[in-house]
C-alpha cells in the first residue's frame, strides 16, 4: 500500500509540474494573440488601415486554444477532486489563472468574429451580392448590440462607426438597385388638359425577392413600404373610387396604366359601383402578381402585400365605404336589385383583399357591406326619407298655399279632437279652408311616400318595420325640430306662428286619413303587429296650438301694456284729459288691424275669430275695467271717453266678417257697450236700462257695480238717491 501511494504521489507531482508549465505557456500564446488581435482591429477601425487584413490564421489559433483552454480547465478540475482538501496550494491559482485566460479568449473570439464578418460583409457588397450582404450585417448589428466583450473594448465606439459607415455604403447600393423595380410616369394629355396618364411599372425578376428581403435586413422597407403604399393609394386606388380613371394592364403584365380626369369628379355619367369594385380587383391583382413576396426567414408569416396593407389598408377600406359604397346604397326599395351586382363584386374584392394578405382577419369594414342583408339598406333608406324631411322642416315657412275646402265647412267645427281609425269614413269632416306652408305638404308627400314603400311587393318586413317606424320618428322630430329651428320668427311674427299652427292642423287632419288607409296592409306585413298613427295627432294638435296660444299671450301682454300706460288710470285726477289716451287707443286699434291683415284668410274662419275675439276681448275688458274703477266721472270725461270708445267700437266691428260673430267672440262686447250708453246717458236713461234688474244694464253689471258708476258719475241728488235705493 506504501509502495503504490508513493507512486500515486509522485504521478500527480509530476501532473502538477506539468499543469504549471502550460499554463504557463498558455498564458503566453493568449497574452500574444491578444496583442496581434489588438493591432489589427485597431488598425483597421482606429487608425482606418485603406485595406483589411485577412485573420483567418489568428481565427485557427483561437480555435486551437479553446480546445488547448478546455483541456487544461479538465485536467485542473480532475486535481482538485482528488485534493478536496487543497493541500497543495498550486491549483487554486492555476484554476484562477485559467478562468482569467478564458475571458481573454472569449474577448478576442468576439473581436475576431466581428472581424469576420465585417469582411464578408464588404466582401459581398462588392459582389453586389445584397441579401448575403444585409444577412451579415444583421448579424454584425446583433453582436455590436448585445455581445459585452464587444461593448467593454476601449474603441467600441469606433466599430460602431465603422458599421454605421458600411449600412451607409451598402444601402445606397441596394436602393439603387430597387429604384428600376418600380416607376411611376405621369404624362398629361396634349389635346385634353383636364386629362393625364399615370403608369405604374414593377419589374419582373427573380431578384425582387433578394433585394426586397436586402431592404428589410437593412431596416430601409418599411420607409420604401409606405412611400410606394401612399402613391399606390392616391395615384391609383382613391382615383378609381372616386370614379376618375379607367384601368388598364398592358400585354406584357408588367404595367399598370390610369387615365385619369384631373377634376374632382368626371363630368357626364357616374360609374357604375360595380364597375368601381371591378378595377379595384384588378389593381389588387396586379400588385398581388408583381410584389407577393415573402419576408424574413422561411416560415415567416410576413410579405410585402401585409405589409402594405397595414399601411393603408384601413384608409382604403374608409374611403371606399364613405365615397364608393355608401353612395351605392339604395335609396328607394325599387333599387334593391341593382344593389345585388354590387355586393356579387364586393365579396369578390373582400376575398381576394383578405386571401392575399393586404386585409387582416380583424377589419371587418367590406364584411359588413358584404353581408349588408337589410339592416344596413333598410337604415339607407329611412335615412334619406329622414334627411329629407328634416331638410324640409329647416326651410322657410312664408312659402305657402291653400289646404282645406271653402265655405262647406261648419266654422264652428274646430280641430280639437281627432276621432278615432275605426270610428271614420269618406264623410266623416272635411277639412276647414286655411293657409299652409308647402313644407308641410311636402312632408306629408314623404310620409305617403314611405308607407307605400313599406306595403310595396318587395318589401321586407324589417324594412316595412323600419319605414313605418321613421314615418313616427319624422312626425317627432317636427314637432321638436320646427319650434326650436324656427323659434326667433314664431315669437315674433305673428303669420308665422299661424303658419306653423295650420301646418300641424292639417298634417293632423292628414295623418289621420293615412292612419285609416295604412293600419291594415302595414298590419298584415308585421303579422298583425300594432300599428298606430294616431297617438301623434295630439302631439301635433296641441304642438300648433302652444305656437298660436304663444303669439296670442304676447299680443295680450302688448295690448294690456298699451293701455295701463295710456293715462287712462290716472284720468279722473287731472283736471286735463291726456292726449295719450286717445294715442294709445288708436294704437291698439292698429295692433288688431294687423293682426286682422295677417290672420285673415291663413287661419281657418273659426280660428280667425277666436284669436281675434280673444284680443278684442282683452282690450274691451281693460277698457271696461279702467271705467268701473272710476270714483269721479266729470261731464267732460264722460264725452271724452264716449268719443274714444266709439272709435274702438267702429274698429272691432271691421275685424269680423259677420255682425254675429262679435257678440259671440268677444264675451265682453254688450258689456262694452252698455259702458259706453252709460256714459252718455242720463239718470233716467240708467234707471230705464237697469229695468228692475231685468233691462240691458242688470244683464252685463250687477247692483254694486252700477251704484258705484251712479256715484261716480252723477252729482247727488234725491233723483240719485231714489235710484241707489231701488238698485238692489
Amino acid at each position: 500500500m506504501n509502495f503504490l501511494a508513493d507512486i500515486l504521489a509522485t504521478a500527480d507531482a509530476a501532473e502538477l509540474e506539468d499543469l504549471n508549465f502550460r499554463v504557463q505557456v498558455f498564458t503566453e500564446e493568449i497574452s500574444n494573440l491578444k496583442t496581434e488581435v489588438f493591432n489589427v482591429i485597431e488598425g483597421t477601425y482606429v487608425t482606418c488601415r485603406p485595406v483589411l487584413i485577412d485573420c483567418l490564421e489568428m481565427v485557427r489559433k483561437a480555435e486551437t486554444m479553446n480546445q488547448d483552454l478546455t483541456e487544461l480547465i479538465n485536467r485542473v478540475e480532475i486535481q482538485l477532486n482528488r485534493d478536496p482538501s487543497n493541500t497543495n496550494s498550486d491549483l487554486p491559482g492555476l484554476k484562477q489563472a485559467l478562468d482569467e485566460q478564458h475571458a481573454d479568449l472569449h474577448h478576442i473570439n468576439s473581436l475576431l468574429s466581428f472581424h469576420t464578418n465585417m469582411i464578408e460583409a464588404k466582401r459581398h457588397e462588392r459582389n453586389a451580392l445584397h441579401l448575403e450582404c444585409s444577412k451579415k450585417y444583421r448579424c454584425l448589428k446583433e453582436q455590436i448590440s448585445n455581445d459585452s466583450n464587444l461593448k467593454s473594448f476601449v474603441n467600441y465606439q469606433c466599430l460602431c462607426g465603422e458599421l454605421d459607415r458600411f449600412h451607409s455604403r451598402a444601402t445606397v447600393r441596394v436602393l439603387d438597385e430597387w429604384k428600376p423595380v418600380i416607376s411611376w410616369s405621369v404624362i398629361d394629355s396634349v389635346l385634353d388638359k383636364q386629362q393625364s396618364e399615370i403608369s405604374l411599372k414593377i419589374r419582373s425578376s427573380t431578384s425582387n425577392q433578394q433585394l426586397i428581403n436586402a431592404l428589410h435586413n437593412f431596416d430601409l422597407l418599411s420607409l420604401e413600404v409606405k412611400r410606394f403604399s401612399k402613391k399606390l393609394l392616391n395615384n391609383v386606388l382613391l382615383p378609381i373610387i372616386d370614379k376618375r380613371c379607367k384601368i388598364l394592364v398592358t400585354s406584357s403584365g408588367d404595367i399598370l396604366r390610369l387615365f385619369t380626369m384631373t377634376q374632382s369628379r368626371p363630368v357626364g355619367r357616374v360609374k357604375p359601383c360595380a364597375d368601381v369594385l371591378n378595377e379595384l380587383i384588378v389593381a389588387i391583382e396586379f400588385i398581388h402578381n408583381h410584389l407577393d413576396v415573402a419576408i424574413g426567414e422561411s416560415g415567416s408569416q410576413m410579405n410585402l402585400i401585409t405589409e402594405l396593407g397595414a399601411e393603408i389598408g384601413d384608409e382604403f377600406c374608409d374611403y371606399l365605404v364613405a365615397h364608393c359604397l355608401e353612395e351605392a346604397l339604395p335609396e328607394e326599395i325599387a333599387d334593391l336589385d341593382r344593389f345585388d351586382a354590387i355586393v356579387e363584386k364586393l365579396t369578390e374584392l373582400n376575398e381576394l383583399l383578405h386571401k392575399k394578405g393586404f386585409l387582416t382577419t380583424g377589419n371587418t369594414n367590406l364584411q359588413y357591406y358584404n353581408g349588408v342583408g337589410n339592416p344596413l339598406m333598410t337604415d339607407r333608406i329611412s335615412q334619406c326619407y329622414l334627411m329629407e324631411a328634416l331638410s324640409l322642416m329647416k326651410a322657410d315657412l312664408f312659402d305657402i298655399m291653400d289646404a282645406g275646402v271653402k265655405d262647406e265647412v261648419n266654422k264652428e267645427t274646430f280641430y280639437d279632437e281627432i276621432a278615432t281609425v275605426d270610428q271614420l269614413n269618406d264623410n266623416s269632416f272635411e277639412f276647414p279652408h286655411l293657409k299652409i306652408s308647402k313644407t308641410a305638404d311636402k312632408i306629408l308627400r314623404v310620409i305617403e311616400r314611405m308607407l307605400m314603400e313599406a306595403t310595396s311587393n318587395n318589401c321586407s318586413k324589417m324594412i316595412t318595420r323600419t319605414l313605418y317606424l321613421r314615418t313616427r320618428h319624422i312626425i317627432k322630430m317636427y314637432c321638436a325640430v320646427s319650434p326650436f329651428y324656427h323659434k326667433h320668427a314664431m315669437e315674433t311674427n305673428p303669420q308665422y306662428a299661424a303658419f306653423f299652427h295650420n301646418n300641424c292642423q292639417y298634417m293632423a287632419h292628414r295623418l289621420t286619413l293615412l292612419a285609416k288607409e295604412y293600419k291594415e296592409p302595414i298590419s298584415n306585413i308585421l303579422d298583425n303587429e300594432l300599428v298606430i298613427m294616431c297617438d301623434l295627432v295630439p302631439v301635433l294638435t296641441s304642438t300648433g296650438a302652444e305656437t298660436l296660444r304663444n303669439q296670442l299671450m304676447t299680443q295680450k301682454r302688448k295690448i294690456i301694456d298699451t293701455l295701463r300706460n295710456s293715462g287712462l288710470v290716472t284720468l279722473t285726477e287731472s283736471k286735463k284729459i291726456p292726449s295719450s289716451v286717445e294715442k294709445s287707443i288708436c294704437e291698439v286699434c292698429s295692433q288688431l288691424s294687423f293682426l286682422q291683415s295677417v290672420w285673415e284668410n291663413v287661419l281657418s274662419d273659426a280660428t280667425y275669430c277666436r284669436a281675434l275675439g280673444y284680443l278684442c276681448n282683452i282690450c274691451v275688458e281693460e277698457l271696461t275695467h279702467r271705467v268701473c274703477s272710476y270714483c269721479n266721472i266729470d261731464e267732460t270725461t264722460a264725452k271724452h271717453l264716449i268719443h274714444v270708445f266709439n272709435k274702438v267700437v267702429e274698429k272691432l266691428t271691421t275685424i269680423f266678417e259677420d255682425p254675429q260673430e262679435i257678440v259671440k267672440n268677444v264675451k265682453l262686447w254688450l258689456r262694452f257697450n252698455e259702458i259706453i250708453k252709460f256714459l252718455g246717458a242720463d239718470l233716467n236713461k240708467v234707471e230705464a236700462r237697469w229695468g228692475n234688474g231685468k233691462g240691458p244694464l242688470a244683464q252685463e253689471f250687477n247692483a254694486q257695480e252700477v251704484k258705484k258708476l251712479i256715484r261716480a258719475a252723477f252729482l247727488g241728488s234725491v233723483k240719485r238717491a231714489t235710484l241707489l235705493a231701488a238698485i238692489k
